[in-house]
């Protein structure tokens, strides 16, 4: 069923392909490194997120939109914290702060995760028609909190990547 929110559904189809096209070439060059190997899980966690995107969105099903919504979503979370982890292993910071921060933060995305597949409704309450989705996820309380830690992280990592541009040398 096309909507007038097409676009949205199919863009993240779209990103699902490209980052799984990106983590066939990238494997290929070889797993054998951890910058290598936290870009892959980094680009999985996005593919895997964008493709039940477009599946929860499409679906005219609420029960099975529900399902795919909370699926997308208990991979999705780990998003922001993996990206904060690619940038530490790319700047090779073995900081006790980096150590720490990223064993706090998956720590705690592990428990919003694992939140997602026990208690669904915590995370997002249903799925409704919103927006001309025939199927749009409503969010929880645990979804507000999440929201705030996605923030805070994106907001350290790309602080943290302004000083070491303004660090480096050049190439």
């Amino acid at each position: 069923m096309i909507s007038s929110a097409w676009h949205y559904s199919y863009s993240a189809l779209f990103t699902g392909i490209a980052n799984y096209l990106l983590l066939i070439l990238v494997a290929r060059k070889g797993l054998n490194r951890p910058l290598i190997q936290k870009f892959l899980l980094y680009c999985f966690a996005i593919a895997h997120w964008s493709f039940f995107v477009f599946i929860c969105t499409i679906i005219s099903d609420t029960k099975i939109s529900y399902l795919f919504s909370n699926i997308c979503h208990s991979i999705g979370v780990f998003i922001p914290i993996l990206f904060f982890d690619l940038l530490s292993e790319f700047s090779m910071d073995k900081s006790r702060f980096s150590k720490f921060f990223k064993f706090f933060f998956y720590v705690l995305i592990s428990f919003i995760s694992l939140t997602i597949v026990i208690h669904p409704q915590l995370f997002i309450t249903e799925v409704k028609p919103k927006l001309s989705f025939p199927n749009f996820p409503e969010p929880g309380y645990l979804f507000v909190v999440w929201t705030v830690i996605f923030f805070f992280i994106v907001v350290v990592a790309l602080i943290r990547l302004f000083v070491m541009t303004r660090r480096s040398s050049g190439i």
